[in-house]
């Protein structure tokens, strides 16, 4: 057979066995019951808001959780059918705190469940190169990212293991591929999907599942030309940086360029709606998956992770150091 015949029919049945072993070894969890609520972070636009517009019309309620009371009201204002804004600073233990105690009172008075939450919320800070990055710029990427899901997580594990909810992180590509001048960003996310998967061992005796859904590039406010050459000119644009790394810093407008043509960039980005619909099976499978990776990178970011994990390090630091 010839190589050009047998190299996609060979690639489709290695896929198609993985996927399959992969799908009958997922354990089988309790399926949050119809009209159970679900806490949002990050609900104020993009990947947030959108889940929790499609999560509300399948029937959840849904805590669309924001930075301020003023986003918060705002989202209650669109009058949504099984939807109400509240305010949660993930840096705020105190919102934290009575965020849960909503919650509790809500099952209370309704008598209906609590099927988890859905830890969106941006991990806020500067990224950079690490000689050139101060730690406490680092830090606020791990308070926001990290830290704020595993504290607000903690608030809610008795009630989750109580109704035997779920948790569902957004983390990001980011977490398997290294780029030079975004450690502490990462970092943050390679650290969170660790923490997702100690703690979907530790749940799983109660029934709970734990969900890690990383997108690659999805079509989001963030994603747009204006956003990613203002985040590109903050990492690679700094004076010091082409005075200690000329070759990232002439590489940086090439790259960019390159990244942002019209016709590139739409094809690279994915509708945030793939994302909707991981996020709604996540709740409503009884064996939701463990790692998802919705989004386009010009080739599915499934098929790349698992391409990426299959070839040597050597291999894929020689990839992006060319690229």
């Amino acid at each position: 057979m010839h190589l050009s015949i047998f190299l996609p029919i060979a690639l489709v049945v290695w896929w198609s066995s993985t996927t399959f072993v992969e799908y009958i070894a997922r354990p089988a969890y309790p399926v949050p019951a119809p009209g159970s609520a679900i806490l949002i972070t990050g609900a104020r636009s993009g990947i947030g808001l959108s889940a929790a517009k499609r999560l509300s019309k399948e029937g959840f309620f849904v805590f669309a959780s924001t930075r301020t009371a003023q986003a918060a009201e705002a989202i209650s204002a669109m009058h949504i059918s099984n939807m109400v804004g509240v305010k949660l600073d993930l840096l705020s233990e105190e919102d934290m705190v009575q965020v849960e105690q909503m919650i509790r009172q809500w099952c209370a008075k309704t008598g209906n469940r609590f099927a988890g939450v859905v830890h969106n919320g941006i991990a806020i800070g500067k990224s950079g190169f690490v000689e050139l990055t101060r730690l406490e710029e680092a830090k606020t990427f791990h308070a926001s990212g990290l830290e704020a899901v595993r504290l607000l997580t903690q608030k809610l594990l008795p009630l989750i293991r109580a109704h035997h909810g779920r948790v569902v992180g957004i983390s990001s590509f980011a977490q398997l591929v290294p780029m030079p001048g975004g450690s502490a960003y990462s970092e943050t996310k390679a650290a969170l999907a660790m923490f997702l998967n100690c703690l979907r061992l530790e749940l799983y005796p109660a029934g709970c599942a734990v969900v890690n859904i990383a997108p690659g590039a999805i079509s989001t406010g963030l994603m747009t030309e204006t956003h990613v050459r203002k985040w590109f000119d903050e990492i690679y644009s700094p004076p010091a940086l082409n005075e200690a790394y000329p070759f990232y810093a002439a590489k940086a407008k090439e790259s960019v360029d390159k990244m942002i043509t019209t016709t590139t960039f739409a094809w690279q980005t994915t509708d945030k709606g793939s994302t909707d619909d991981l996020i709604l099976e996540a709740f409503s499978s009884p064996r939701p998956p463990f790692t998802v990776f919705p989004g386009s990178f010009g080739i599915p970011a499934k098929l790349l992770a698992q391409v990426l994990s299959y070839l040597p390090e050597s291999v894929v630091f020689r990839l992006l150091t060319e690229m």
